[in-house]
């Protein structure tokens, strides 16, 4: 009878065990939808921790609990060269109300533990996302050891895990013990902190200079021009006495250099005829220089070889010095590299610029054929 007694004795106090205030008791609800993100997952960088879930029981919110772990069950190490004496409570939604929550970072900041309390509570319906964060936190580094994080098999990147539980008090013992009765949802995730990639490459310098011919009736600094160039040619063909004519070269650079460049054009010897004696000169109008290019006046003098005959040049591009206002001057072609383009950056390409060329001579230059060799020089500077 006495055993009797004692049997049932068990099997009563088994199956009050199992109900509170009326209500079988229940085990807390795993969180769903789960993470945890790392605004910076470099090894031992500061970070902000974000973290998300999804509510399973509906019940008031008043504390929630983060300990930080090397393993995901039984181990309770964390790792220890995790810093959290910066760290700080941020922004919250979903309806936990962050002004009425606190952040104690310290009472067991030895054991890398956070707590989140809130003695007023805020009621959050089964299924409802809510968020938090925690600024300021010192990510833990990549190792094998308790220090950080345990290592990938090529130590690329370390994984550690949160243990995350939210209760129904902020009362801070029902929180370190983990009172069954006070807890509403629980979860497990993992993070990772990574290594930093190095990443490198070279650009090499770029540059594409090109001279293309402009063909015959083109405008021209003004003018029309009188014959087609090619990118090896500037054909004036006859020449009749104080009858200038026009010719032109289209130039684009293409280039990364940071500093620019510069296009020079020059002759490389005076242009002569089948008589060696016999030139033309470069223009000379009155003291017309490259810095100080002029309106175009026709040769007059009456000494043969001397200013009897000139060839000249254009640039619109007014970054070179002297040719601000371009427009009807003229410089001379001579064995000078003057400058014809001017960049103080990269250059894309699309835009070609127009070096235009003119050339007359007078009654006393002798009738002979001439020639001349006209070189541009592209100088990229980075």
């Amino acid at each position: 009878m006495l055993q009797r007694f004692q049997k049932l004795l068990v099997y009563t106090t088994a199956v009050m065990a199992m109900f509170v205030n009326g209500l079988p008791a229940m085990a807390a609800d795993k969180l769903d939808d789960t993470n945890v993100r790392l605004s910076e997952p470099r090894a031992s960088q500061s970070s902000t921790y974000t973290f998300a879930t999804k509510a399973k029981t509906t019940g008031s919110i008043k504390g929630i609990k983060m300990k930080f772990r090397r393993e995901a069950s039984n181990g309770q190490q964390h790792p220890t060269d995790m810093t959290q004496t910066s760290a700080a409570k941020g922004t919250m939604t979903g309806g936990l109300t962050a002004a009425n929550y606190t952040l104690d970072r310290t009472t067991d900041a030895g054991t890398g533990i956070l707590y989140l309390q809130n003695n007023t509570g805020d009621t959050i319906n089964g299924g409802t996302s809510i968020t938090w964060e925690v600024t300021g936190m010192g990510n833990p580094s990549i190792g094998a050891t308790n220090a950080g994080c345990t290592p990938s098999s090529n130590n690329s990147s370390g994984t550690c895990y949160l243990r995350i539980l939210t209760f129904n008090t902020d009362t801070l013992a029902d929180l370190q013990a983990e009172t069954p009765a006070n807890i509403l949802d629980t979860a497990t995730v993992s993070y990772t902190v990574t290594s930093d990639v190095t990443v490198t490459a070279t650009v090499d310098p770029s540059l594409t200079f090109t001279v293309t011919g402009v063909a015959s009736g083109a405008s021209a600094n003004g003018q029309t021009t009188s014959h087609t160039s090619t990118f090896t040619t500037l054909p004036f063909g006859n020449l009749a006495t104080n009858t200038p004519k026009y010719l032109a070269h289209d130039l684009t650079v293409r280039t990364n250099a940071t500093k620019g460049y510069q296009v020079t054009m020059k002759m490389r010897d005076d242009m002569t005829g089948t008589y060696a004696a016999n030139n033309i000169d470069p223009y000379v109008g009155n003291a017309a220089t490259w810095a100080v290019p002029q309106a175009w006046t026709s040769p007059t003098s009456a000494t043969a070889n001397e200013d009897t005959g000139w060839i000249g040049a254009n640039t619109p591009d007014t970054d070179v010095s002297g040719w601000a206002a371009p427009s009807g001057k003229w410089g001379p072609v001579n064995g000078t590299e003057n400058q014809v383009m001017l960049s103080s950056g990269p250059d894309i390409g699309t835009v070609a610029t127009r070096i235009s060329y003119t050339m007359e001579t007078d009654v006393y230059q002798p009738a002979d054929n001439y020639t001349g060799y006209l070189i541009y020089n592209c100088i990229p500077t980075y």
